[in-house]
């Protein structure tokens, strides 16, 4: 009995230690043009982090998926606010963001792909990390997180709240296991 719970406990252990690395699939960056430069003042593989984001208009491949950035709204809190009564009130110098992402799931017909709201998040020139609004309500296009099959795409709005002044704005995605990146935004 000992010894299967020292085995149980190195396993979690092994587990814990895996997802808090980030350790997962490669990121593969498409760039929309062979003469987009990777900048070098980083060692970081392109789209790995603030530093060197995968530019405006690459695809980019991680988890079986692959991820194209398709637009962006700032501010949208006229949208938001319109859709429902309910839906919160951005405070004094924050505003609405909406990202337009398009994914697709690159396994095979009969496996699965799946996405959560919790895994995607936006970063500025301020350095302060953004989480999605998952309580905005009645806007259309939003997407939602789900499982989707492969060949499958998806494409929607995902909502944050940000502040009104902060600059260079980046797609974050940032899945519990798995490798995150960054995209710029429009």
């Amino acid at each position: 009995m000992k010894k299967r719970f020292i085995f149980i406990f190195f396993y979690s252990i092994l587990l814990i230690f895996i997802i808090a690395c980030g350790c997962g699939p490669d990121i593969k960056v498409n760039t929309p043009s062979d003469d987009t430069i990777q900048k070098t003042s980083t060692l970081s593989p392109l789209g790995t982090s603030r530093d060197n984001p995968a530019p405006l208009g690459s695809e980019v491949e991680s988890d079986f998926m692959k991820f194209v950035i398709l637009g962006s709204t700032r501010p949208a809190d006229d949208i938001v606010l319109s859709a429902s009564m309910f839906n919160i009130e951005p405070e004094a110098g924050q505003e609405y963001l909406f990202v337009q992402i398009q994914i697709t799931c690159m396994k095979s017909t009969n496996q699965e792909c799946s996405i959560s709201l919790f895994e995607f998040k936006t970063v500025g020139s301020l350095g302060i990390e953004y989480n999605t609004e998952w309580l905005v309500s009645d806007v259309d296009g939003l997407l939602e997180g789900t499982n989707f099959y492969g060949g499958t795409t998806i494409s929607g709005i995902l909502p944050f709240i940000i502040q009104s002044d902060d600059t260079n704005i980046l797609f974050k995605y940032e899945p519990l296991i798995g490798s995150s990146f960054f995209m710029s935004t429009p």
